[in-house]
Parts: C-alpha cells; sequence; structure tokens
C-alpha cells in the first residue's frame, strides 16, 4: 500500500484520473494521509504502475467465499453459471480461477470477486466489477441551503443507484439536492447532475455549481466579486428570494474562498419525481 502511495506522490493525478477512472479528490486524499484506497482501486492502480495486463489473484477459496455469500445454496448459482454443483465445488478447489469463469460469476451473478481487475484493449483500467452502468447516482446530499458541514468519506461511498440520460451522459455523477435556496430552479428532493470542473478558469459567472470545501458542501450560483476573476472569491449566490419578516434575503450571499474548494462540479440539470 505504502508504495502505491509514494508513485501516487511522484505522479501526475490528472493524468493518473485519466488513465484509471478514479477521481483526482479522491487520490489526493489518499496522499494527504487521509485514508487508503479500496481493494478496487488498489488493484486498478497496480495494473497502472506495472503496466500488466492484468491482474488475477483469485483463488477457488475466494471464489466460494464470494459464491456463498450471495447464494448459501450453491446448486442455484451452479445453475445460474450452467454448470452442475459438481463442476463448481471443482472450480472451489482450484488454486486459481480462470478469467471467463470470474466474467461469468459477475455478469450472470453480480458477484464482485476482491483480486480481479483488467486493462481494456484501448489502455483505460478499469475494474471488471466497476464498468459503466450509466451516472452514478449517490444517496449522500448535495446541500442546497445554509452549509453542510463537509463529510470526508462521502466521495467514497458506493453509488445508490446508476442511470443512463443521454442529456447528461458527460456528467460524473449525480446527487440529492436538499434544502430551498436553489428553488425553484432546483427543488428539493430533485437528484442534480454534476460534471467536474478542472479549472477554476473555467467557471461561468452566473451557473449553477456544487462545491466542496474544507468545511462546506453545498449547491450555489457563482458570481464574481468585485475584482472580477482577479478577486480570492466568488460570491455564492441563492435563487430563492424569500424574505425574513424583517425584510432581509432568508438566504443570503456569502463568499466562497478559492483556495479552500477542494472540487468544483457544474450543475448540468436535475431530475425530479412526482410522484411515489
Amino acid at each position: 500500500m505504502e508504495e502505491i502511495i509514494k508513485k501516487l506522490i511522484n505522479s501526475d493525478l490528472k493524468t493518473v484520473e485519466a488513465a484509471t477512472g478514479i477521481p483526482y479528490d479522491r487520490m489526493y486524499k489518499w496522499i494527504k494521509g487521509k485514508g487508503n484506497p479500496k481493494i478496487e482501486d488498489y488493484n486498478i492502480l497496480v495494473a497502472y504502475f506495472d503496466g500488466s495486463s492484468s491482474i488475477n489473484n483469485v483463488t477457488g477459496k475466494q471464489f466460494k467465499t464470494a459464491i456463498i455469500e450471495k447464494y448459501p445454496d450453491i446448486s442455484e448459482a451452479a445453475k445460474e453459471l450452467g454448470l452442475n454443483p459438481e463442476e463448481l465445488l471443482k472450480i472451489f478447489k482450484k488454486a486459481k480461477v480462470t478469467e471467463n469463469v470470474l466474467e461469468e460469476a459477475y455478469y450472470k451473478l453480480g458477484i464482485v470477486v476482491e483480486g480481479h481487475s483488467v486493462i481494456k484493449p484501448e489502455g483505460i483500467v478499469r475494474n471488471l466489477y466497476s464498468e459503466p452502468k450509466g451516472i452514478p447516482m449517490y444517496s449522500d446530499k448535495a446541500a442546497a441551503s445554509a452549509v453542510e458541514l463537509y463529510n470526508d468519506e462521502a466521495s467514497d461511498q458506493e453509488p445508490a443507484f446508476f442511470v443512463s440520460i443521454p442529456q447528461f451522459a458527460d456528467c460524473d455523477f449525480g446527487k440529492m439536492i436538499f434544502g430551498h435556496s436553489m428553488y425553484p430552479t432546483y427543488e428539493s428532493g430533485s437528484y442534480a447532475f454534476m460534471k467536474r470542473v478542472g479549472d477554476l478558469r473555467q467557471v461561468s459567472p452566473g451557473e449553477v455549481y456544487y462545491i466542496e470545501t474544507t468545511y462546506l458542501k453545498v449547491t450555489k450560483r457563482l458570481q464574481y466579486g468585485k475584482l472580477g476573476f482577479e478577486d480570492d472569491h466568488f460570491l455564492a449566490m441563492s435563487d430563492n428570494e424569500e424574505k425574513r419578516p424583517d425584510g432581509g434575503f432568508r438566504y443570503e450571499t456569502f463568499p466562497i474562498f478559492k483556495e479552500d474548494i477542494k472540487a468544483l462540479y457544474i450543475v448540468k440539470g436535475a431530475l425530479k419525481q412526482n410522484q411515489n
């Protein structure tokens, strides 16, 4: 693990992100000592740095554990794999499980077996069991009101589900909006689709962004300060013009300092459910 972290420290993380699909922000946290890669990411990084075409260290015992965890009755699993129980038992005893069996287990049973990843022909490294199924949607929420304290583990969560919408195909992920500060543009309970902005110079004043800083996560419309882009902060503005009894705006504008921004995503749209 330490060797992988050292290699990341000496690498261009944007290049690694482009090649592996592992988010820059996640790797940045690792090199800063905030957690370690999960087994899937670790295997991808090993394959990337070693330049090997595949990693398959799955033993029959590991395969058996993964199967039984989901299918206590192995005859049911064998049937789905097109095998008889005796054939499956033989695989459990092997020192190494073959590629085709692992792929069948994933595509037919939806079983993830640790220790197996591949590099696709085009050179893009992907874990076999993390093939894109659409846009990943996360259950943690993107605050649209006031401030949500930063949860350092939020971006490491597994997706709650995936969606496939052509208009948002270039988005990195989606999160649920909660709070009413961005009403009527984005209603509380709708899912917003986010696309990463890699350079603060790409910010378009007046657009809505999801911002993660060292102390908050929030969805706001960004504007420049008085000095334009040269200013040291953006103005985070709300769309909801509701007023307090004293006449002031309930959701007031506040500054977000550029040096505090850890991740920035433009909100390209939202999905709303009207009825259960």
